[in-house]
């Protein structure tokens, strides 16, 4: 699950120009992560945000900003 957060950086800021990123459409930045990672952008936000609050329970840590 980690290693979408690099691919979800790269799809929505991958063009440069004058050193800043290039704004994606919602329907350019959907179909970007699509084919990128494979799955919509709701079913990876839905994935990570699963794993987050799996690892919370798993180490007993019910508070997800550390409190």
């Amino acid at each position: 699950m980690a290693a979408q957060a690099p691919a979800l950086r790269r799809a929505k800021s991958s063009k440069l120009v004058g050193g800043r990123p290039v704004t994606f459409s919602r329907a350019a930045f959907s179909r970007t992560v699509r084919e990128a990672l494979g799955q919509t952008t709701i079913h990876c936000l839905t994935d990570w945000r699963m794993a987050l609050a799996r690892d919370h329970l798993r180490t007993g840590n019910l508070h997800p900003h550390g409190r």
